[in-house]
């Protein structure tokens, strides 16, 4: 088991046309410390990530960067997945009139990522 360490790491993966790259930074530090940045895709491991890393690195602060590609996708290029963007702002609707606090819709929908899907 590493018990502290400082330095920078890069890898790269791709299987069946998805590219993932991790960048990992560690800084020394008395205590385990646990930072994640990513895709939202990626960050529904962030848990599990944890415990791997957790379990190979007794202390210091170590920050996990994903970066994941698709084959054949342009990740510059996105537009709005109407049927859930409609879907969402009825749900809101709903629950503005229901709430005491007035929800705008607008600016409410753009604090949805997933509402964005590649082209």
């Amino acid at each position: 088991m590493i018990y502290s360490m400082t330095g920078f790491g890069r890898g790269d993966a791709t299987s069946d046309g998805i590219s993932v790259t991790a960048e990992i930074r560690t800084l020394n530090n008395r205590h385990f410390d646990f930072g994640l940045r990513g895709s939202r895709p990626l960050l529904n491991f962030e848990n599990e990530l944890r415990e791997i890393c957790r379990s190979q690195i007794q202390r210091g602060k170590l920050l996990l960067s994903l970066n994941e590609s698709r084959a054949g996708s342009d990740n510059g290029s996105s537009r709005i997945d109407s049927v859930a963007a409609e879907k969402l702002a009825r749900e809101l609707s709903e629950l503005a009139v229901s709430s005491v606090s007035r929800i705008r819709l607008p600016r409410s929908l753009l604090r949805f990522p997933d509402l964005l899907v590649s082209r």
